[in-house]
């Protein structure tokens, strides 16, 4: 089988964030399964940095067409003929490949745009009604779509008006081999590594500072809680840095820190104690299968998260993790607390979310469900 992955985003130069990690494991998932790989990633033109200067004269709903159309056009050019199965990864390659496509969506691409940007309202209902327009074109020429979770699925069908039996559900997968539990030893010496204190309780929060990450919940719940013994890192990057950093104010029992490359961040994983995932409903985006969530549970960590999309889908409530309400500093501290003070239901969570991880989120196995999906359309 031969097999093209086309994306506009680049997970060999973008190293984090959930899209990403999910094209780069799926290739190397795909050709452990034995299957001819090919990928089609965006390559700018060599006067894109000459754009970049006169962007400061353009309004952003022209800049934003204007770099969606050229992605477009880049894939317009590509021959992919001699492909069994071409797997485009978002709604802008999806447009500009000629001929059959199966398409992956890891989220909402109007909503998202707006959701992530700074735009005025002007601007705002430009974009989004354009973005708009480029999801439904790619959606309706879609053989196959592929979501990673139900409530996406739901999205598609309930906006887009897309027959129920063209979507199929698949989870996100991670590296099960890479993100796994050490011992408490390798966990002190991380620490000195770092520089990170081995007596405090390590919550780490590994997100994007945008509006639906939540993450000034998190900064929101620290205020809340005396413990001195608490150490909160974030790590990410996004336009809700400076609105974190004013709420946590000079609270010495937090640390901010830029992203940092996804083949580094597991040992952030592994040196903390427990990993918050504060999402929220923003411009009616809901988190999906949360990479953090699940690279979390794989490294044995309690892992508290919004009770929200597909992370709620996950999750067993006390089980394999905690789930809080959304946008609720207090319901975060008190999961923080109860966690903090029994040990042994921490070690229980921590081993059965590794355990649900190896047995559903392993990537050799995930790839196999593509397979499955690719070689029923070669055969209808």
């Amino acid at each position: 089988m031969r097999v093209a992955l086309a994306s506009v985003d680049n997970p060999y130069i973008i190293k984090s964030g959930g899209k990403h990690v999910h094209l780069y494991l799926l290739e190397k998932g795909l050709q452990y399964n034995g299957v001819y790989v090919d990928t089609y990633y965006y390559v700018p033109s060599k006067i894109a940095f000459i754009t970049k200067i006169f962007k400061r004269f353009r309004n952003k709903y022209y800049q934003f067409k204007s770099a969606i159309d050229k992605m477009i056009k880049f894939y317009e050019k590509i021959n992919f003929n001699s492909y069994e199965i071409v797997n485009a990864h978002d709604v802008i390659s999806a447009v500009g490949i000629k001929g059959n496509i199966i398409l992956t969506l890891h989220g909402y691409f109007a909503r998202e745009t707006i959701n992530y940007g700074n735009y005025n309202e002007k601007e705002k209902t430009k974009i989004f009604d354009y973005a708009m327009e480029i999801e439904k074109l790619a959606l309706k020429k879609a053989k196959a779509i592929i979501k990673v979770d139900s409530r996406l699925r739901d999205y598609v069908i309930n906006s887009f008006n897309i027959p129920e039996n063209r979507i199929f559900v698949i989870y996100n997968s991670i590296d099960t081999e890479n993100f796994k539990p050490i011992n408490e030893q390798k966990k002190k010496e991380l620490r000195m590594r770092k520089g990170i204190p081995p007596d405090k309780c390590v919550i780490l929060i590994p997100r994007r500072y945008v509006k639906k990450n939540g993450v000034v919940f998190a900064a929101k719940a620290l205020r809340l809680m005396d413990d001195n013994d608490l150490l909160m890192i974030f790590i990410g990057r996004g336009p809700e840095r400076e609105n974190i950093i004013n709420e946590l104010g000079s609270d010495k029992r937090a640390i901010v820190l830029d992203a940092v490359p996804h083949e580094q961040i597991v040992e952030y994983y592994q040196l903390a104690d427990i990993i918050l995932v504060p999402s929220v409903i923003s411009d009616d985006i809901e988190e999906a299968t949360s990479l953090s969530m699940l690279e979390g549970m794989a490294c044995g960590k309690v892992v508290i998260c919004s009770n929200i999309g597909g992370m709620r889908e996950v999750v067993k409530n006390g089980q394999t993790g905690i789930l809080v309400p959304q946008k609720s500093p207090e319901d975060i501290a008190k999961a923080i607390r109860d966690i903090k003070r029994n040990s042994e239901l921490r070690v229980e969570i921590g081993y059965n979310a590794r355990k649900y991880v190896e047995e559903n989120h392993g990537y050799i196995s995930h790839a196999k469900k593509f397979i499955q999906i690719y070689k029923y359309f070669i055969n209808h």
